[in-house]
């Protein structure tokens, strides 16, 4: 045994087995998330002029997707329980900052100290019931938890199909809700989402195949990910079809989707 291998070997770090449908089924439930998670940031805060759904996407996708990368990474790594904790409250500190500046436009001058002191600061106004800051904060925290959460779990396709339907309720209530009384609508966020829930869905049957066959994997295969990607685009072009027909009766067809949901 080589030097290295031993350091490694005491290190007790075990190198992750990467298998491309699992990961690809990780990927979708992540975006899945993000798309149901960025409309309702969007409405619940006062976001400054001029941020884009792309800004959404960044700051809810950096929260999520980094703290699932960051839980695996050390796993691998098997660090203690305290350098865990003090690098995801550094994680968590980046992430808020980030999510100020980019959708706030706070903190761009702002010391350490005003930076951690402005959300406590902004509950002194009473005309301000929820700050926007701490609505940010726990939207980074909540989508952060939920990445943390794949990475210690086992993505079935009934974990995906946990996801899709709490972001398939999130997104019916919001049309229900927020479309009715203001107008606006979720645009294209809805189409990324059944994209990545079928995609995922799909993935980690795929996944769950290899189990059931003694753990033997499939081999990722170009012609079968291409099928599945068309017939995927089908399916959404089948559902958008549905959804114009529906629009005269939108009000009966939500309601009667929110009771399939949650029956």
């Amino acid at each position: 045994m080589s030097h290295d291998e031993a350091a490694l070997e005491n290190l007790d770090i075990q190198l992750p087995d990467i298998f491309i449908w699992r990961e690809l089924a990780i990927i979708g439930l992540i975006f899945m998330d993000i798309s149901w998670g960025v409309i309702w940031v969007d409405v619940l805060t006062s976001l400054q002029d001029g941020v884009t759904l792309f800004d959404l996407y960044l700051v809810v996708g950096a929260a999520m997707l980094g703290a699932h990368l960051l839980s695996r990474g050390m796993i691998i790594f098997n660090l203690k329980v305290w350098v865990q904790r003090a690098v995801f409250i550094a994680f968590f500190l980046l992430v808020t900052a980030f999510g100020f500046r980019t959708l706030l436009g706070t903190g761009v001058d702002q010391g350490v100290g005003e930076f951690i002191t402005e959300p406590v600061a902004s509950f002194t106004d009473l005309g301000n019931l929820i700050p926007t800051e701490f609505i940010l904060i726990l939207s980074i925290l909540f989508f952060g938890y939920r990445g943390i959460k794949l990475s210690q779990e086992f993505i079935g396709p009934l974990k995906v199909f946990a996801h899709f339907r709490l972001g398939f309720l999130m997104f019916l209530i919001y049309v229900a809700v927020i479309t009715t009384l203001s107008g606006l609508s979720p645009g294209v966020t809805w189409i990324i989402f059944l994209t990545a829930g079928l995609m995922a869905l799909a993935s980690a049957r795929v996944a769950l195949l290899a189990l059931i066959r003694g753990g033997r994997k499939n081999p990722f295969n170009r012609e079968w990910f291409l099928g599945l990607t068309l017939a995927i685009g089908g399916a959404i072009l089948l559902s958008a079809g549905i959804a114009v027909l529906a629009a005269g009766i939108g009000g009966i067809v939500v309601g009667v989707l929110i009771r399939v949901v949650l029956a």
